[in-house]
Protein backbone atom coordinates (compact mmCIF):
# COMPACT_ATOMS: atom_id res chain seq x y z
CA UNK A 1 0.00 0.00 0.00
CA UNK A 2 2.83 2.41 0.86
CA UNK A 3 4.61 1.65 -2.43
CA UNK A 4 1.44 2.43 -4.39
CA UNK A 5 1.02 5.74 -2.55
CA UNK A 6 4.67 6.69 -3.18
CA UNK A 7 4.35 5.78 -6.85
CA UNK A 8 1.20 7.86 -7.15
CA UNK A 9 2.95 10.81 -5.47
CA UNK A 10 5.95 10.56 -7.80
CA UNK A 11 3.71 10.29 -10.85
CA UNK A 12 1.67 13.32 -9.76
CA UNK A 13 4.82 15.38 -9.13
CA UNK A 14 6.24 14.37 -12.51
CA UNK A 15 3.06 15.40 -14.28
CA UNK A 16 3.00 18.70 -12.39
CA UNK A 17 6.60 19.42 -13.40
CA UNK A 18 5.82 18.56 -17.02
CA UNK A 19 2.76 20.82 -16.97
CA UNK A 20 4.77 23.68 -15.46
CA UNK A 21 7.45 23.30 -18.14
CA UNK A 22 4.88 23.27 -20.93
CA UNK A 23 3.17 26.33 -19.43
CA UNK A 24 6.37 28.39 -19.77
CA UNK A 25 6.31 30.97 -22.55
CA UNK A 26 8.24 29.98 -25.65
CA UNK A 27 10.80 32.74 -25.06
CA UNK A 28 11.61 31.37 -21.59
CA UNK A 29 11.99 27.86 -22.96
CA UNK A 30 14.39 29.13 -25.64
CA UNK A 31 16.60 30.88 -23.09
CA UNK A 32 16.89 27.68 -21.08
CA UNK A 33 17.92 25.70 -24.15
CA UNK A 34 20.21 28.37 -25.68
CA UNK A 35 22.44 28.83 -22.65
CA UNK A 36 25.97 29.43 -23.93
CA UNK A 37 28.48 26.77 -22.97
CA UNK A 38 31.93 25.56 -23.94
CA UNK A 39 33.86 22.36 -23.54
CA UNK A 40 37.60 22.23 -22.95
CA UNK A 41 39.84 19.25 -23.61
CA UNK A 42 41.58 18.46 -20.33
CA UNK A 43 42.80 14.95 -21.18
CA UNK A 44 46.46 16.01 -21.26
CA UNK A 45 46.41 18.29 -18.19
CA UNK A 46 48.58 17.20 -15.26
CA UNK A 47 46.37 18.20 -12.33
CA UNK A 48 49.16 17.47 -9.86
CA UNK A 49 51.20 20.35 -11.31
CA UNK A 50 50.34 23.79 -9.87
CA UNK A 51 51.66 25.44 -13.04
CA UNK A 52 49.37 23.34 -15.27
CA UNK A 53 46.34 24.04 -13.05
CA UNK A 54 47.09 27.79 -13.06
CA UNK A 55 47.34 27.74 -16.86
CA UNK A 56 44.07 25.81 -17.16
CA UNK A 57 42.30 28.31 -14.87
CA UNK A 58 43.53 31.22 -17.01
CA UNK A 59 42.35 29.45 -20.17
CA UNK A 60 38.96 28.75 -18.57
CA UNK A 61 38.58 32.45 -17.67
CA UNK A 62 39.40 33.46 -21.27
CA UNK A 63 36.83 31.00 -22.64
CA UNK A 64 34.21 32.23 -20.15
CA UNK A 65 34.83 35.85 -21.19
CA UNK A 66 34.57 34.87 -24.85
CA UNK A 67 31.26 33.01 -24.56
CA UNK A 68 29.68 35.53 -22.19
CA UNK A 69 30.52 38.58 -24.32
CA UNK A 70 29.52 37.42 -27.82
CA UNK A 71 29.64 40.93 -29.31
CA UNK A 72 32.91 41.96 -27.68
CA UNK A 73 36.38 40.57 -27.49
CA UNK A 74 36.15 39.63 -23.81
CA UNK A 75 38.38 42.47 -22.65
CA UNK A 76 35.94 45.39 -22.59
CA UNK A 77 33.62 46.24 -19.75
CA UNK A 78 30.81 43.73 -19.41
CA UNK A 79 27.11 44.47 -19.03
CA UNK A 80 25.34 43.19 -15.92
CA UNK A 81 23.97 40.06 -17.60
CA UNK A 82 27.34 39.35 -19.20
CA UNK A 83 29.09 39.73 -15.83
CA UNK A 84 26.57 37.35 -14.25
CA UNK A 85 27.20 34.84 -17.04
CA UNK A 86 30.97 35.22 -16.61
CA UNK A 87 30.86 34.85 -12.82
CA UNK A 88 28.66 31.75 -13.06
CA UNK A 89 30.87 30.18 -15.73
CA UNK A 90 34.06 30.87 -13.75
CA UNK A 91 32.53 29.57 -10.51
CA UNK A 92 31.40 26.28 -12.07
CA UNK A 93 34.63 25.94 -14.05
CA UNK A 94 36.82 26.46 -10.99
CA UNK A 95 34.74 23.91 -9.06
CA UNK A 96 35.26 21.32 -11.80
CA UNK A 97 38.99 22.04 -11.97
CA UNK A 98 39.29 21.73 -8.19
CA UNK A 99 37.44 18.39 -8.26
CA UNK A 100 39.78 17.04 -10.93
CA UNK A 101 42.80 18.38 -9.02
CA UNK A 102 41.74 16.71 -5.77
CA UNK A 103 41.13 13.40 -7.53
CA UNK A 104 44.53 13.57 -9.22
CA UNK A 105 46.26 14.43 -5.95
CA UNK A 106 44.51 11.53 -4.20
CA UNK A 107 45.61 9.13 -6.95
CA UNK A 108 49.18 10.45 -6.83
CA UNK A 109 49.34 9.96 -3.06
CA UNK A 110 48.52 6.26 -3.29
CA UNK A 111 51.56 4.04 -3.06
CA UNK A 112 51.45 0.32 -3.62
CA UNK A 113 53.95 -1.79 -1.74
CA UNK A 114 54.12 -5.52 -2.29
CA UNK A 115 55.96 -7.81 0.06
CA UNK A 116 56.80 -11.26 -1.21
CA UNK A 117 57.16 -13.42 1.86
CA UNK A 118 57.72 -16.57 -0.20
CA UNK A 119 61.09 -15.35 -1.45
CA UNK A 120 63.14 -15.53 1.74
CA UNK A 121 66.84 -16.00 1.61
CA UNK A 122 67.91 -19.42 2.84
CA UNK A 123 71.04 -19.90 4.92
Amino acid sequence: MIRTANFAKIAALSLAALAATNAMPAAAQDTVIDTPHAEMDIAQVDFTSPKAVKSLKAQMRRVAAKICTPFGDGTIHMATDEMHCYNTAVKTGLAQIETHRQLAMARAAQTVVAANTAARPTH
